[in-house]
């Protein structure tokens, strides 16, 4: 219900009008809210990033291609990342183990909002919010990816972590890393496809940046 709803509550049982609110009560925040408050000139650009990260949740993207999708220079691109990350609207995450990033994954922070973002439908299925006898395992690993991120932006907030980011190892992703003054805590989110080597790509993250490890630190799954 979580992953359908992103724990927005409407008196009315009308799936469509439901969708139709949230989705126009998030557009009002990024046009009016949070452009004016940015002093953003061009909010739409707000909107076309939320859209990606929409349709492209948790992919690693290259800023280069993001400029080029929105039209606008890699600085410019930073500035509107900024606005959404202080507005918990859109935020990124980087590679653990690189210290200058020339790509990122973007995660909305209202799972309803990969709902009713994406330019194309590749949702059906989701409109509803009641629970609906339809698989569709590739959109639900988008939703949970969001999900998993937005726990772990809390968690590392409420820890003191210094931010959420993920890691690549010879065993595969490690989806979140946080760490801490040497402390490391990584997550691999076995969803689907399954992922038969978590464990093993969780214990290769050491705290020094870009390198691995076979044993010493224990993983979770």
């Amino acid at each position: 219900m979580y992953l359908r709803t992103g724990g927005t509550l409407h008196r009315t049982d009308d799936s469509t009008v439901r969708n139709e609110l949230t989705r126009s009560q998030f557009l009002l925040y990024l046009y009016k809210e949070l452009a004016d408050y940015e002093s953003i000139q061009k909010p739409e650009n707000l909107h076309k990033l939320s859209s990606i990260a929409a349709s492209q949740a948790g992919e690693e993207l290259r800023y280069t291609d993001i400029s080029d999708r929105i039209r606008a220079d890699r600085r410019t691109v930073a500035s509107y990342l900024k606005a959404l990350n202080d507005g918990i609207a859109v935020s990124e995450s980087h590679d653990y183990s690189l210290r200058r990033y020339r790509r990122t994954r973007l995660y909305l922070r209202n799972p309803r909002h990969v709902v009713l973002l994406p330019q194309r439908r590749e949702h059906d299925g989701f409109e509803e919010y009641d629970h609906q006898n339809v698989l569709n395992h590739e959109f639900e690993h988008k939703l949970t990816r969001t999900v998993a991120f937005d726990h772990a932006k809390r968690l590392a907030f409420t820890t003191g972590a210094y931010g959420v980011e993920y890691c690549k190892t010879d065993s595969g992703l490690v989806d979140y890393v946080l760490h801490r003054e040497g402390t490391v805590l990584p997550f691999v989110l076995s969803y689907h496809p399954l992922h038969r080597r978590c464990r093993t790509s969780c214990r290769r993250v050491r705290p020094q940046r870009g390198s691995a490890y076979e044993t010493g630190q224990r993983g979770v799954a």
